[in-house]
C-alpha cells in the first residue's frame, strides 16, 4: 500500500495520493497501528492542507486525536477532535464523521475530568449516529 502512495506522489498524482492516504489511514487505525498512523496522518494533514478538502483534513485531526487517546494524551486528544469538529462545522460532510469526533472528544474529556461536558458530547453523539442509522435502513 505504501508503495502506491509514493507511486502516485512520484508521478505528481497528488489528487491520488490524497485520495488514497485516507485508505491507508483507515487500514492502519483498523490494525490498532498508532505509530504508523501517526506518521502517516500528519504526512496526510500536510498533504491535506495543500491539495486536499475540508472533509479530508477533519479526517486527518480525527486519526490524530485517535492516536493521541490511545496514548492517554488526554489535551492532545481534546484539541485534535475540536479541531476535526470545527472543520467539520464549515465543511458539507455526513453526520457520521461529527459522530465519530464527538466520541473522541467525550473520551477525552471523561479522562480530563470534565465530566459534564464528556456526557453533553456523549449524548449528542448517540442522536447523531442514531439518527443516521435510521436513515440507512429507509
Amino acid at each position: 500500500m505504501q508503495q502506491s502512495l509514493e507511486i502516485f506522489q512520484q508521478a505528481k498524482r497528488h489528487d491520488l495520493a490524497a485520495k488514497y492516504i485516507s485508505e491507508l489511514s483507515e487500514v492502519l487505525r483498523l490494525l490498532q497501528a498508532w505509530e504508523e498512523l501517526q506518521s502517516l496522518a500528519e504526512t496526510a494533514l500536510k498533504m491535506h492542507l495543500n491539495c486536499g478538502t475540508q472533509m479530508q483534513v477533519a479526517e486527518d485531526y480525527g486519526f490524530l486525536a485517535e492516536v493521541a487517546l490511545q496514548r492517554s494524551q488526554w489535551e492532545k486528544a481534546c484539541k485534535l477532535a475540536k479541531s476535526a469538529l470545527s472543520i467539520l462545522e464549515t465543511a458539507e460532510t455526513s453526520k457520521k464523521e461529527t459522530g465519530l469526533y464527538l466520541l473522541l472528544l467525550a473520551k477525552a474529556q471523561r479522562n480530563l475530568s470534565q465530566q459534564l461536558e464528556a456526557v453533553r458530547n456523549l449524548e449528542t453523539a448517540k442522536e447523531i449516529l442514531s439518527l443516521k442509522m435510521k436513515y440507512n435502513f429507509i
